[in-house]
C-alpha cells in the first residue's frame, strides 16, 4: 500500500482504537463498510444513551463540533452495512 493510502487511514477514528496485543508483522487491521445512511440527522454533540435516530430519520451524522474530533456515522439497522475492506498496514 503505498505512503499516502495509510495516512488516509490513519486520519480515522478507527486508527485511534487499533491496537495489536500480540507481536504482529503489521500494525493496524481495519475492516471497512459500505453503509446506506438515507435521511441522515446531524449532530455535533455526543448522543452515547441515543438508542435510534429521531422520527424522520435513518441514521445520525455526528459532525466534528462541539463534543466530536471525527466526523462518524450511526446506523441503527444491521442491513444498512455491508463489510466491504479489509485495510492491512503498517
Amino acid at each position: 500500500m503505498a505512503k499516502n493510502e495509510v495516512d488516509r487511514y490513519e486520519n480515522y477514528r478507527a486508527d485511534d482504537y487499533q491496537g495489536n496485543i500480540y507481536p504482529q508483522p503489521y500494525r493496524a487491521v481495519i475492516l471497512a463498510a459500505a453503509v446506506v445512511v438515507g435521511r441522515g440527522e446531524k449532530l455535533d454533540r455526543d448522543s452515547p444513551k441515543r438508542k435510534a435516530p429521531s422520527n424522520g430519520y435513518h441514521s445520525v451524522l455526528g459532525e466534528v463540533g462541539k463534543d466530536l474530533n471525527y466526523d462518524e456515522v450511526v446506523v441503527y439497522n444491521d442491513g444498512a452495512i455491508r463489510p466491504a475492506w479489509l485495510v492491512i498496514y503498517d
